[in-house]
């Protein structure tokens, strides 16, 4: 059940799916994240994709327009 004054402390999002799909950032979703950085909202990404490192996945994502740091995945 909801409790009505709780406020939301944090968003995770998993990568493959919610903010890309082969290897194109998901129309909208650098606009989402850039909304959330600006209200202060913390979110963090999650991957089952362990093969790489987090400095990997942040390039990646840096070049497809999603600005993400190492620590936030």
């Amino acid at each position: 059940m909801s409790e009505p004054n709780r406020r939301v402390e944090g968003i995770l999002f998993d990568l493959d799916g919610t903010v890309y799909q082969e290897g194109r950032a998901i129309p909208g979703a650098a606009e989402a994240l850039e909304t959330l950085r600006r209200r202060g909202l913390p979110f963090r990404f999650t991957t089952n994709t362990t093969r790489r490192p987090r400095a990997v996945l942040a390039a990646r994502l840096s070049e497809m327009g999603i600005p993400a740091r190492p620590e936030e995945i």
